[in-house]
Order: structure tokens, then sequence, then C-alpha cells
């Protein structure tokens, strides 16, 4: 089976609802998700593996509004029947996900080092294995 990265988009609350729940959930059908596409390859041809992925984790992150605290990306490992259709949009890493994400199949947590204090800002993230959850949730609380 086949493995896809992907990043999924957090603020405080969903990482309270992952560490209460132990999965990423859905109201709906599907989750908004990141990942390397072809899009985003063909957009950055010269892009290694490690940049498409900081490019989509930031797509991700960038997806949350900012002045509301610390933002987070959730980094997981799915099997891509679990990756849904969508129509492709040149450069995007947008992707969607039938959920739940289990939280086995999470690898890390990216939080904020700083709250953006502008719209064009790549900001640093932080590290946590998931293991660490706690640790990033107390981070994220600022």
């Amino acid at each position: 089976m086949a493995w896809t990265r992907i990043y999924l988009p957090h603020d405080l609350d969903g990482l309270l609802a992952l560490q209460r729940t132990g999965e990423v959930a859905a109201s709906g059908e599907h989750l908004h998700a990141w990942a390397v596409t072809v899009e985003l390859e063909r957009a950055t041809p010269d892009a290694d593996e490690e940049e498409l992925e900081f490019f989509a984790m930031h797509q991700a992150l960038a997806s949350l509004p900012t002045g509301r605290g610390r933002r987070a990306v959730v980094a997981a490992d799915i099997e891509r029947p679990a990756l849904t259709k969508r129509e492709p949009e040149p450069g995007s890493a947008h992707i969607l996900v039938r959920p739940p994400v289990p939280r086995r199949r999470i690898a890390s947590v990216h939080v904020e080092e700083t709250p953006p204090t502008g719209s064009d800002e790549v900001p640093d993230l932080l590290w946590f294995d998931v293991t660490e959850l706690a640790a990033a949730i107390d981070y994220a609380r600022g």
C-alpha cells in the first residue's frame, strides 16, 4: 500500500480535540489537507522533496486565519485510497481526505514559534513528536 504525508491545519481547539478523541475528525464528508501534489511539483520544478514538503506545510498553515494565537500543522501518513479527487489548481498542495485520521497515523505536530505579525511573513515552526502532543498544546497556548 502506498502512503502519502499530509499536513492538517489546526488551531488550539483542534489540537485539544485531537488529544481528547485520539483522531483528527471532520464535521463533514472530507478533511481539508495539504500534501506534495503534481500541481505543486509543476509550479516548483527545481524544488527537492524537503522543499516541496515545506511549501505544502506552509500552505496548510496559511489556510488558518491569523490573529487568534499560534497556529499549528499536524503531519500524518495516510494510505493513498483515503485521498479523494478534487479539481487541481496550479501550484496548489490542497487535497481532500476521508476522515478520520487516527493518532497512530500522526507523525508530528508543528507549532508557530511566534504568532505572525504580517500576512507575507513565513513563520518558523517548532517540531513536536506526536508523543509530545501535550507539550505542543502547552506551547500553542502561549
